[in-house]
């Protein structure tokens, strides 16, 4: 059997990133405005609207409840599996944890790309970096 390897400084560092990005977009899923609408009031002019219209904003909680937050907390639980998958050093068991975390995140992504998902691609590519090292760190070991 053959010793797992310690994760490396550069995969720790790109989880940590992946993580915090993570973290982040569940925070701003109730606190930053990114929906917008504008209504219009009716008056007395000549079309019946008034001449600019008023906007609203509203978080991803406001529009879709806490569905949207859940949803934004998905780069979060992806980051947790491949940390908790690393954490015990690099082996084939944990790269193939960690390749399936980040593949779940990365076709999550292109579902929701239309959406929420861009949001998504850093935490994404900072996982995609984390895999890849512990996939060279593995490869250079013998594991």
């Amino acid at each position: 059997m053959v010793k797992p390897t310690a994760p490396t400084r550069g995969m720790w560092l790109a989880v940590a990133t992946a993580a915090t990005w993570a973290v982040a977009l569940v925070i701003s899923a109730f606190l930053l405005p990114v929906y917008g609408t504008a209504t219009y009031v009716s008056s007395g002019t000549d079309t019946g609207i008034s001449p600019g219209p008023v906007p609203i904003t509203q978080t991803v909680v406001e529009v879709n409840g806490l569905a949207g937050a859940v949803a934004m907390a998905v780069p979060l639980l992806a980051a947790l599996v491949v940390l908790a998958a690393l954490r015990r050093g690099v082996h084939r068991v944990s790269l193939i944890v960690a390749w399936t975390a980040t593949g779940f995140l990365a076709l999550f992504n292109l579902l929701a790309l239309l959406s929420i998902g861009v949001l998504m691609i850093p935490a994404t590519a900072a996982l995609l970096v984390a895999c890849l090292l512990a996939t060279r760190v593995a490869h250079d070991s013998g594991t």
